[in-house]
């Protein structure tokens, strides 16, 4: 009978001990914050672009990327509006674009999945250095009189490679040539992994104990 009861403490101190580790894996697990989303003092809103990758080789698939970070006490966040003149690069899909509440700020994104196989983006040597056009955000302001503001971003610097020789491009004619057409989607899941990962060693802690209360048992 006290083995049975000694049993039965280690298996309630294993419950808890996995549900405890659950807990804080949602606790980490919780999406904060993040020091991008959060406006320093004064700041009514925040500009910032992303090229990914910033060295391409000629052809590839190339990812803009426009992150708006606004107040919306001051800026009113339907009235913003971001625009991009990327060419000669065109689009490849149509732009995506979310906005979502972070603390006491909005964050607003769109994201261009661009490609360049033309004359202009084809590099003289081994590599050229291409500069695009600023992103525009247009926005109106509010809890005062109402104005209508503009920011421009410049985007970092691209660094194209080429796969051919200039001289097997005619410049003013549509390159005969593409690179691979298929972008992979971005993974999804529909747990977070490290609830994931913290369940599953909770689950495993808690059949080893159950293993070994049935030893103590037999």
């Amino acid at each position: 009978m006290r083995r049975r009861g000694i049993v039965l403490v280690a298996m309630l101190a294993v419950i808890g001990v996995a549900a405890a580790t659950v807990a804080l894996a949602l606790l980490a697990a919780s999406e904060g914050p993040r020091q991008a989303d959060v406006l320093a003092g004064g700041e009514e809103i925040r500009v910032t672009t992303r090229l990914e990758p910033r060295l391409p080789a000629f052809g590839d698939t190339v990812r803009a990327t426009v992150d708006v970070v606004l107040d919306p006490r001051r800026v009113a966040p339907e009235s913003v509006r971001i625009a991009a003149e990327l060419a000669p690069w065109e689009l490849v899909v149509r732009p995506r674009e979310e906005r979502r509440r972070v603390g006491g700020a909005i964050h607003a994104r769109v994201e261009y999945l661009v490609r360049c196989t033309t004359g202009p983006c084809l590099p003289g040597g081994a590599m050229q250095a291409l500069r695009l056009p600023p992103a525009r955000v247009s926005y109106t302001t509010r809890g005062g009189p109402e104005e209508r503001r503009v920011v421009r971003a410049a985007w970092p610097l691209l660094v194209v490679s080429s796969r051919l020789a200039a001289s097997a491009l005619d410049t003013s004619e549509r390159a005969p040539y593409r690179a691979d057409l298929v972008t992979l989607p971005e993974p999804t899941t529909h747990l977070a992994p490290a609830l994931l990962g913290a369940g599953l060693a909770a689950a495993a802690a808690l059949l080893a104990c159950l293993g070994g209360a049935l030893l103590a048992l037999a």
